[in-house]
Protein backbone atom coordinates (compact mmCIF):
# COMPACT_ATOMS: atom_id res chain seq x y z
CA UNK A 1 0.00 0.00 0.00
CA UNK A 2 2.91 2.42 -0.64
CA UNK A 3 0.78 4.28 -3.18
CA UNK A 4 -1.83 4.98 -0.52
CA UNK A 5 0.90 6.34 1.79
CA UNK A 6 2.17 8.62 -0.98
CA UNK A 7 -1.36 9.80 -1.54
CA UNK A 8 -1.82 10.76 2.09
CA UNK A 9 1.53 12.54 2.19
CA UNK A 10 0.44 14.66 -0.74
CA UNK A 11 -2.98 15.28 0.74
CA UNK A 12 -1.39 16.47 3.98
CA UNK A 13 0.64 19.02 2.05
CA UNK A 14 -2.33 20.23 0.03
CA UNK A 15 -4.93 20.47 2.76
CA UNK A 16 -2.72 20.74 5.92
CA UNK A 17 -5.07 18.57 7.93
CA UNK A 18 -4.65 15.50 10.11
CA UNK A 19 -6.04 12.31 8.61
CA UNK A 20 -7.67 10.08 11.19
CA UNK A 21 -7.15 6.36 10.72
CA UNK A 22 -10.68 5.06 11.17
CA UNK A 23 -12.83 4.15 8.18
CA UNK A 24 -16.57 4.71 8.48
CA UNK A 25 -18.98 1.82 8.97
CA UNK A 26 -20.54 1.69 5.50
CA UNK A 27 -17.25 1.26 3.64
CA UNK A 28 -17.07 -2.40 2.62
CA UNK A 29 -13.56 -3.76 2.03
CA UNK A 30 -14.18 -7.47 1.41
CA UNK A 31 -16.38 -7.37 -1.72
CA UNK A 32 -13.88 -6.62 -4.47
CA UNK A 33 -13.48 -5.95 -7.30
CA UNK A 34 -16.55 -3.72 -7.06
CA UNK A 35 -18.22 -2.04 -10.05
CA UNK A 36 -20.32 1.09 -9.51
CA UNK A 37 -21.16 4.63 -10.62
CA UNK A 38 -20.96 7.89 -8.65
CA UNK A 39 -23.75 10.46 -8.23
CA UNK A 40 -21.51 13.55 -8.29
CA UNK A 41 -18.25 14.61 -9.91
CA UNK A 42 -15.44 12.90 -8.01
CA UNK A 43 -11.78 13.96 -8.10
CA UNK A 44 -9.27 11.18 -8.74
CA UNK A 45 -5.58 11.24 -7.83
CA UNK A 46 -2.36 9.88 -9.28
CA UNK A 47 -1.32 6.61 -7.62
CA UNK A 48 2.27 7.71 -7.30
CA UNK A 49 2.24 11.40 -6.41
CA UNK A 50 -1.21 11.67 -4.85
CA UNK A 51 -1.87 14.79 -6.92
CA UNK A 52 -5.31 15.38 -8.47
CA UNK A 53 -5.11 14.44 -12.14
CA UNK A 54 -8.71 13.89 -13.26
CA UNK A 55 -12.24 13.13 -12.24
CA UNK A 56 -15.02 10.57 -12.44
CA UNK A 57 -18.14 11.73 -14.31
CA UNK A 58 -21.41 11.02 -12.45
CA UNK A 59 -23.77 8.39 -13.90
CA UNK A 60 -21.46 8.00 -16.93
CA UNK A 61 -18.11 6.53 -15.86
CA UNK A 62 -18.14 2.92 -14.70
CA UNK A 63 -15.73 2.60 -11.77
CA UNK A 64 -14.02 -0.70 -10.96
CA UNK A 65 -12.64 -0.60 -7.41
CA UNK A 66 -9.81 -3.04 -6.71
CA UNK A 67 -8.54 -1.87 -3.29
CA UNK A 68 -10.19 -0.13 -0.33
CA UNK A 69 -8.03 0.71 2.69
CA UNK A 70 -10.21 0.11 5.74
CA UNK A 71 -8.17 2.38 8.00
CA UNK A 72 -8.01 5.48 5.84
CA UNK A 73 -11.01 5.13 3.54
CA UNK A 74 -8.89 5.52 0.41
CA UNK A 75 -9.88 3.46 -2.64
CA UNK A 76 -7.94 2.52 -5.75
CA UNK A 77 -9.48 1.47 -9.02
CA UNK A 78 -9.99 2.17 -12.69
CA UNK A 79 -12.32 4.51 -14.55
CA UNK A 80 -12.51 6.00 -18.07
CA UNK A 81 -9.95 8.72 -18.77
CA UNK A 82 -9.16 10.99 -21.68
CA UNK A 83 -7.11 8.37 -23.51
CA UNK A 84 -8.71 5.19 -22.20
CA UNK A 85 -9.00 3.42 -18.87
CA UNK A 86 -6.83 4.83 -16.08
CA UNK A 87 -5.92 3.60 -12.59
CA UNK A 88 -6.44 6.21 -9.90
CA UNK A 89 -6.94 6.80 -6.18
CA UNK A 90 -10.09 8.43 -4.77
CA UNK A 91 -12.03 8.65 -1.53
CA UNK A 92 -14.32 5.71 -0.78
CA UNK A 93 -16.74 8.17 0.88
CA UNK A 94 -17.39 9.61 -2.60
CA UNK A 95 -18.68 6.22 -3.70
CA UNK A 96 -20.55 4.98 -0.60
CA UNK A 97 -23.53 7.27 -0.05
CA UNK A 98 -23.83 7.06 3.75
CA UNK A 99 -20.64 6.30 5.66
CA UNK A 100 -22.55 6.43 8.96
CA UNK A 101 -24.97 3.69 7.96
CA UNK A 102 -24.86 0.37 9.84
CA UNK A 103 -24.45 -2.18 7.07
CA UNK A 104 -26.77 -5.16 7.08
CA UNK A 105 -27.53 -8.22 5.01
CA UNK A 106 -30.90 -8.65 3.32
CA UNK A 107 -32.61 -11.09 0.96
CA UNK A 108 -34.25 -9.77 -2.21
CA UNK A 109 -37.25 -11.75 -3.44
CA UNK A 110 -38.27 -11.65 -7.08
CA UNK A 111 -36.68 -9.73 -9.94
CA UNK A 112 -35.66 -6.08 -9.57
CA UNK A 113 -33.53 -3.74 -11.66
CA UNK A 114 -30.63 -1.97 -9.95
CA UNK A 115 -30.05 1.69 -10.79
CA UNK A 116 -26.73 3.50 -11.16
CA UNK A 117 -27.46 6.22 -8.59
CA UNK A 118 -30.29 7.09 -6.24
CA UNK A 119 -31.72 9.60 -8.74
CA UNK A 120 -30.86 7.79 -11.96
CA UNK A 121 -33.21 5.94 -14.28
CA UNK A 122 -30.28 4.17 -15.97
CA UNK A 123 -29.58 0.67 -14.74
CA UNK A 124 -26.35 -1.06 -13.75
CA UNK A 125 -27.88 -4.54 -13.60
CA UNK A 126 -30.51 -6.54 -11.74
CA UNK A 127 -31.02 -8.84 -8.77
CA UNK A 128 -33.27 -11.86 -8.51
CA UNK A 129 -33.94 -13.92 -5.39
CA UNK A 130 -30.54 -13.34 -3.81
CA UNK A 131 -28.72 -12.04 -0.74
CA UNK A 132 -27.33 -8.49 -0.81
CA UNK A 133 -25.51 -6.11 1.52
CA UNK A 134 -27.32 -2.83 2.24
CA UNK A 135 -24.84 0.05 2.74
CA UNK A 136 -27.19 3.08 2.59
CA UNK A 137 -30.93 3.79 2.75
CA UNK A 138 -32.63 7.16 2.26
CA UNK A 139 -36.10 5.80 2.99
CA UNK A 140 -37.11 5.41 -0.64
CA UNK A 141 -34.02 3.91 -2.23
CA UNK A 142 -31.31 1.70 -0.79
CA UNK A 143 -27.71 1.31 -1.94
CA UNK A 144 -26.80 -2.37 -2.17
CA UNK A 145 -23.81 -4.57 -3.04
CA UNK A 146 -24.49 -7.87 -4.81
CA UNK A 147 -22.38 -10.60 -6.39
CA UNK A 148 -21.98 -10.83 -10.17
CA UNK A 149 -23.59 -13.91 -11.68
CA UNK A 150 -20.24 -15.16 -13.02
CA UNK A 151 -18.69 -14.93 -9.55
CA UNK A 152 -15.85 -12.61 -10.63
CA UNK A 153 -16.73 -9.69 -8.36
CA UNK A 154 -19.52 -7.43 -7.18
CA UNK A 155 -21.68 -4.50 -8.25
CA UNK A 156 -23.08 -1.63 -6.19
CA UNK A 157 -26.24 0.27 -7.10
CA UNK A 158 -29.64 1.44 -5.93
CA UNK A 159 -33.01 -0.29 -5.52
CA UNK A 160 -36.30 0.55 -3.85
CA UNK A 161 -35.95 0.41 -0.08
CA UNK A 162 -39.05 -1.74 0.15
CA UNK A 163 -37.44 -4.76 -1.50
CA UNK A 164 -34.72 -5.02 1.18
CA UNK A 165 -37.32 -5.17 3.96
CA UNK A 166 -38.99 -8.36 2.79
CA UNK A 167 -41.30 -6.35 0.56
CA UNK A 168 -42.42 -3.93 3.30
CA UNK A 169 -40.61 -0.69 4.10
CA UNK A 170 -41.07 -0.03 7.85
CA UNK A 171 -40.46 3.69 7.36
CA UNK A 172 -42.00 4.65 4.00
CA UNK A 173 -41.54 8.28 3.01
CA UNK A 174 -44.46 10.38 1.70
CA UNK A 175 -44.49 10.28 -2.10
CA UNK A 176 -45.41 13.90 -2.74
CA UNK A 177 -43.49 14.35 -6.00
CA UNK A 178 -44.87 16.63 -8.68
CA UNK A 179 -44.43 16.54 -12.44
CA UNK A 180 -44.85 19.42 -14.91
CA UNK A 181 -48.52 20.24 -15.44
CA UNK A 182 -48.06 19.57 -19.16
CA UNK A 183 -47.37 15.90 -18.41
CA UNK A 184 -51.10 15.26 -17.89
CA UNK A 185 -53.20 14.11 -20.86
CA UNK A 186 -56.89 13.92 -21.70
CA UNK A 187 -58.08 10.89 -23.62
CA UNK A 188 -59.36 11.48 -27.14
CA UNK A 189 -60.99 8.10 -27.70
CA UNK A 190 -64.09 6.92 -25.86
CA UNK A 191 -62.44 3.84 -24.39
CA UNK A 192 -58.72 4.64 -24.35
CA UNK A 193 -58.29 5.34 -20.63
CA UNK A 194 -55.70 2.58 -20.22
CA UNK A 195 -53.75 3.77 -23.27
CA UNK A 196 -53.65 7.40 -22.13
CA UNK A 197 -52.83 6.46 -18.54
CA UNK A 198 -49.94 4.36 -19.82
CA UNK A 199 -48.80 7.26 -22.00
CA UNK A 200 -48.65 9.51 -18.92
CA UNK A 201 -46.70 6.87 -17.00
CA UNK A 202 -44.20 6.62 -19.88
CA UNK A 203 -43.95 10.41 -20.09
CA UNK A 204 -43.11 10.47 -16.37
CA UNK A 205 -40.47 7.75 -16.78
CA UNK A 206 -38.85 9.60 -19.68
CA UNK A 207 -38.98 12.85 -17.71
CA UNK A 208 -37.25 11.23 -14.72
CA UNK A 209 -34.64 9.77 -17.08
CA UNK A 210 -33.81 13.26 -18.31
CA UNK A 211 -35.26 12.62 -21.78
CA UNK A 212 -36.23 16.08 -23.08
CA UNK A 213 -38.58 14.58 -25.67
CA UNK A 214 -40.89 13.06 -23.07
CA UNK A 215 -43.77 15.27 -24.29
CA UNK A 216 -43.67 13.51 -27.67
CA UNK A 217 -45.30 10.49 -26.01
CA UNK A 218 -49.03 10.85 -26.65
CA UNK A 219 -52.14 8.77 -27.09
CA UNK A 220 -51.63 8.81 -30.87
CA UNK A 221 -47.89 8.09 -30.83
CA UNK A 222 -48.33 5.11 -28.48
CA UNK A 223 -51.43 3.68 -30.10
CA UNK A 224 -49.86 1.59 -32.87
CA UNK A 225 -47.44 -0.01 -30.40
CA UNK A 226 -49.57 -0.59 -27.32
CA UNK A 227 -53.20 -0.71 -28.43
CA UNK A 228 -55.21 -3.60 -29.87
CA UNK A 229 -58.30 -2.24 -31.59
CA UNK A 230 -61.58 -3.40 -30.01
CA UNK A 231 -59.63 -5.18 -27.25
CA UNK A 232 -57.62 -2.62 -25.30
CA UNK A 233 -54.11 -2.05 -23.99
CA UNK A 234 -51.58 -4.81 -24.57
CA UNK A 235 -50.41 -6.60 -21.45
CA UNK A 236 -46.76 -6.35 -22.49
CA UNK A 237 -45.11 -3.87 -24.85
CA UNK A 238 -42.01 -1.72 -25.30
CA UNK A 239 -41.83 1.91 -26.36
CA UNK A 240 -38.73 4.12 -26.73
CA UNK A 241 -36.59 1.56 -24.87
CA UNK A 242 -39.09 1.41 -21.98
CA UNK A 243 -40.84 -1.89 -21.24
CA UNK A 244 -44.34 -2.06 -19.77
CA UNK A 245 -45.71 -5.13 -17.98
CA UNK A 246 -49.12 -6.17 -16.65
CA UNK A 247 -50.24 -7.87 -13.43
CA UNK A 248 -53.73 -9.22 -12.70
CA UNK A 249 -54.98 -8.77 -9.11
CA UNK A 250 -58.14 -9.08 -7.04
CA UNK A 251 -57.94 -5.76 -5.23
CA UNK A 252 -54.83 -4.06 -3.90
CA UNK A 253 -53.98 -3.05 -0.34
CA UNK A 254 -52.74 0.34 0.81
CA UNK A 255 -49.37 -1.12 1.83
CA UNK A 256 -48.89 -2.97 -1.46
CA UNK A 257 -49.72 0.13 -3.49
CA UNK A 258 -47.27 2.18 -1.42
CA UNK A 259 -44.56 -0.41 -2.03
CA UNK A 260 -45.23 -0.31 -5.76
CA UNK A 261 -44.96 3.47 -5.83
CA UNK A 262 -41.75 3.32 -3.78
CA UNK A 263 -40.30 0.99 -6.39
CA UNK A 264 -41.69 2.94 -9.36
CA UNK A 265 -41.33 6.73 -8.99
CA UNK A 266 -42.96 7.13 -12.41
CA UNK A 267 -46.18 5.69 -10.95
CA UNK A 268 -48.38 2.82 -12.13
CA UNK A 269 -51.64 2.42 -14.04
CA UNK A 270 -54.52 0.76 -12.18
CA UNK A 271 -57.65 -0.64 -13.86
CA UNK A 272 -61.06 -1.54 -12.50
CA UNK A 273 -62.69 -3.84 -15.04
CA UNK A 274 -66.15 -3.66 -13.47
CA UNK A 275 -66.56 -0.02 -14.58
CA UNK A 276 -64.34 -0.23 -16.66
CA UNK A 277 -61.84 2.60 -16.16
CA UNK A 278 -58.12 3.20 -15.56
CA UNK A 279 -56.08 6.02 -14.01
CA UNK A 280 -52.39 6.75 -13.58
CA UNK A 281 -51.55 6.59 -9.83
CA UNK A 282 -48.66 8.96 -9.14
CA UNK A 283 -47.93 9.33 -5.44
CA UNK A 284 -49.20 9.15 -1.88
CA UNK A 285 -49.12 11.13 1.35
CA UNK A 286 -49.99 9.24 4.48
CA UNK A 287 -52.62 6.76 3.30
CA UNK A 288 -54.04 9.06 0.61
CA UNK A 289 -53.18 8.26 -3.01
CA UNK A 290 -53.04 10.74 -5.86
CA UNK A 291 -53.66 10.11 -9.54
CA UNK A 292 -54.24 11.66 -12.91
CA UNK A 293 -57.52 10.66 -14.52
CA UNK A 294 -57.49 10.84 -18.35
CA UNK A 295 -61.28 11.18 -18.62
CA UNK A 296 -62.58 14.55 -19.75
CA UNK A 297 -63.89 16.69 -16.85
CA UNK A 298 -61.48 14.85 -14.53
CA UNK A 299 -58.22 15.27 -16.45
CA UNK A 300 -55.38 17.78 -16.51
CA UNK A 301 -54.11 17.62 -12.94
CA UNK A 302 -53.04 15.48 -10.01
CA UNK A 303 -55.95 14.74 -7.67
CA UNK A 304 -56.88 12.47 -4.82
CA UNK A 305 -57.84 9.02 -6.07
CA UNK A 306 -61.31 9.30 -4.52
CA UNK A 307 -61.81 12.56 -6.48
CA UNK A 308 -61.40 10.75 -9.81
CA UNK A 309 -64.11 9.20 -11.95
CA UNK A 310 -63.42 5.96 -10.07
CA UNK A 311 -64.24 7.79 -6.85
CA UNK A 312 -67.46 9.17 -8.29
CA UNK A 313 -68.61 5.68 -9.18
CA UNK A 314 -67.23 3.66 -6.26
CA UNK A 315 -67.19 6.26 -3.49
CA UNK A 316 -64.25 5.88 -1.11
CA UNK A 317 -60.60 5.16 -1.88
CA UNK A 318 -60.99 1.86 -0.05
CA UNK A 319 -63.80 0.82 -2.40
CA UNK A 320 -61.66 1.73 -5.40
CA UNK A 321 -58.67 -0.30 -4.23
CA UNK A 322 -60.89 -3.30 -3.49
CA UNK A 323 -62.10 -3.21 -7.11
CA UNK A 324 -58.70 -2.98 -8.82
CA UNK A 325 -58.32 -5.94 -11.18
CA UNK A 326 -55.00 -5.14 -12.87
CA UNK A 327 -52.10 -2.74 -13.03
CA UNK A 328 -49.42 -1.84 -15.57
CA UNK A 329 -45.92 -0.82 -14.52
CA UNK A 330 -42.44 -0.23 -15.94
CA UNK A 331 -40.06 -2.94 -14.62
Amino acid sequence: MCNVKNFFAAMLLVFAVTILGNAEAAIVTDKLPLQCYVDHKVTSYDTGSGQPVGWIDPEVDLVRITVIDGNTGVAMGTHPGRNGTVERLFWARDVFADTNYSNRNAHVSGYHEVYRTQNSGATIGSVRDEDVTVVADNGNRAQIIYRLDNGTGYKMGWVSSSIVYGGVNPNPQPQTKDFPSSIYLTQVGNSTCTLVSAAMMLRAKAYLNGNNSWNSITENSLRSTAWIEHQGLRHEFSYQNMRVSHVSVSGISVSNLKNLLNQHPEGIVIHCSSLPHAVWVISYSGDTFYCSDPLRNYSGDKRALDNSYLGRRFGSQSNILNRVTAYWYIP
